[in-house]
């Protein structure tokens, strides 16, 4: 019976650490034995408390079956073999549905928040996301992409890729000056402009197929990105974004 209740145990501590909010972001990332120690505590934490309820009911009832109140050490409704394994089943039923019931009281944004407190590479891309900032991402092989992340994290796994739709694209120089090549805010500008007078032979194509996915193991340097910030460092640019081209 051992193992039964150890396996329900640590389910229970795995189901209400996957679900919670609280916790899943920081335990889904885990793996091997740190995975199963942390659901071993929270399974041992609920199981104790309800263990400790368990007692507590199986003496509320005995003394109404018989009338009286008396020790639980000297007589018992049941073994205590049989309220340990009530009490790991509970475990198990708790951890399922408790988090359903915590997550209602709980702001799922401010979780997410404090998943990644530690991580200053993933706070930047979700608060470029969240507030829709233009930032430029450098490559290992010296290409820049200026554009908006498209998506937020997920932190229940690690980032292996940033979505990106694309502003501008171009490389730094030897110098580690940026060169801008490509303008991808002329096209956005001309489908929108064709939308509107429903006069467009590139009607196939919306921005969305303009979206690149860059490998995070190939990311030198990310940052946020002005436009007048760019044309002020760079007075002989003439780079300006194109009536139309808006933010998705």
């Amino acid at each position: 019976m051992e193992a039964i209740v150890l396996f329900l145990v640590v389910l229970g501590g795995f189901q209400l650490s996957t679900r919670w909010t609280r916790t899943r972001f920081e335990i889904l990332r885990e793996d091997g034995h740190k995975l199963y120690f942390k659901s071993a505590y929270y399974g041992i934490c609920v199981f104790l408390t309800t263990y400790a309820i368990v007692l507590l009911m199986e003496g509320v009832i005995g003394s109404i079956r018989d009338g009286r109140l008396y020790s639980l050490s000297i007589e018992r409704v049941i073994s205590a073999n049989e309220l340990i394994l009530v009490a790991a089943v509970l475990t198990l039923f708790i951890g399922r549905h408790l988090p359903t019931f915590l997550n209602r009281l709980q702001d799922p944004e401010q979780d997410l928040r404090r998943a990644i407190q530690d991580d200053d590479f993933e706070k930047f891309l979700h608060s470029a996301a969240v507030r829709q900032r233009l930032v430029s991402i450098t490559m290992a092989n010296r290409k820049i992409y200026i554009g908006w992340i498209l998506e937020t994290m997920d932190p229940t796994n690690e980032r292996k890729h940033i979505t990106l739709l694309p502003l501008f694209s171009g490389h730094r120089d030897e110098n580690g000056k940026t060169e801008l090549t490509t303008r991808y805010d002329e096209i956005y500008a001309k489908m929108n402009a064709e939308e509107a007078t429903a006069d467009s032979n590139i009607g196939h194509v919306t921005p969305d197929d303009f979206r690149v996915v860059l490998p995070v193991s190939r990311v030198e340097s990310a940052n946020y990105f002005d436009l007048d910030v760019y044309r002020r460092f760079n007075p002989e640019t003439d780079l300006f974004l194109s009536p139309g081209a808006v933010n998705p």
